[in-house]
């Protein structure tokens, strides 16, 4: 059985605009046959807001097709009413914004066990069950 893992929103950037060192990590994360992709619509709002906003896509056409080759490489989760409710505790509890503890949140509620981003403390266990990974260490 596959790990769920989630990705977050700078994973994502760094695989699609092929920035060079971090593309070769990002891409080892999306290719490992032992892994279950996971992200969720907040991470892909992030994503083509940041893609158009720092124009690192040449058109919109362009930015939907990243966005369909990652709905077709990753299970892509919504946020719900739990996440949010968990969202608040979590801010408190690991004194982290109350966008990244929405991330946590969905991926907890998804059963992953790993969190790949840079924004958050490498290292970190939340609630037992999921280890922050900052993979660019």
């Amino acid at each position: 059985m596959k790990e769920r893992v989630f990705a977050d929103t700078n994973i994502l950037i760094y695989h699609f605009t092929k920035e060079a060192v971090k593309y070769e990590v990002t891409n080892a994360i999306i290719t490992d046959p032992l892994v279950e992709l996971v992200t969720s619509s907040k991470v892909l709002s992030e994503f083509a807001n940041i893609c158009l906003r720092k124009k690192l896509v040449k058109n919109k056409k362009e930015l939907k097709a990243h966005i369909e080759a990652i709905s077709g490489l990753f299970t892509v989760v919504g946020l719900s009413m739990e996440d949010i409710i968990a969202a608040v505790d979590i801010q408190e509890r690991y004194k982290i914004s109350f966008y990244d503890s929405l991330i946590v949140a969905n991926a907890l509620q998804a059963g992953c066990k790993k969190i790949y981003t840079e924004d958050l403390h490498h290292g970190t266990n939340i609630e037992k069950k999921m280890k922050i990974i900052n993979p660019f260490r």
